[in-house]
């Protein structure tokens, strides 16, 4: 294991809308507990009435929602399709080389269903990309979580990643 210096407090997952399947729910408290024994790990899910059905409208709209998250201390990290792709070691790694910085927190980002407005991703240089496949942004929430906490469990040499 890698020195983490103290300082680093927490890992936060910001996203648009609430999760509405119990399956995602669950899953995410099992995760989230996971990652509680390791590093605090919380979640906030953004509800934005759109007053338009247009897509590139909604993401305007989110984007300013957003906003108040970018802006607060920490290093932001967009989950997007246009992404680096990593696997669990880089990923891993990649934490741990932002953890020894000294951030406060490490926020990653969700976008709604139509993903990101072009302002938060030009405003967002660190972007990460889950998978090649296209997911719902409900359930990618499950998906990192569970990569997030695989590659906490390979920084602190637990099994989990080998199981």
């Amino acid at each position: 294991m890698k020195d983490i210096k103290a300082k680093f407090l927490e890992f936060k997952l910001i996203g648009i809308g609430r999760t509405k399947n119990a399956f995602i729910k669950d899953g995410m408290d099992f995760y989230s507990g996971r990652i509680n024994k390791f590093y605090r790990f919380n979640e906030d899910y953004l509800q934005v009435k759109h007053k338009s059905e247009d897509a590139k409208q909604i993401q305007k709209e989110e984007a300013i929602q957003l906003q108040k998250y970018l802006d607060a201390p920490g290093l932001n990290i967009l989950l997007d399709e246009k992404g680096k792709t990593m696997d669990t070691i880089q990923f891993s790694n990649y934490l741990q080389n932002h953890m020894n910085q000294s951030h406060k927190a490490i926020k990653f980002f969700i976008g709604g269903a139509y993903g990101f407005d072009a302002s938060i991703r030009q405003s967002v240089p660190l972007k990460i990309r889950l998978s090649d496949m296209t997911f719902s942004h409900q359930i990618i929430r499950l998906i990192f979580a569970e990569q997030l906490y695989r590659a906490i469990t390979v920084m602190h040499g637990h099994p989990y990643h080998n199981v």
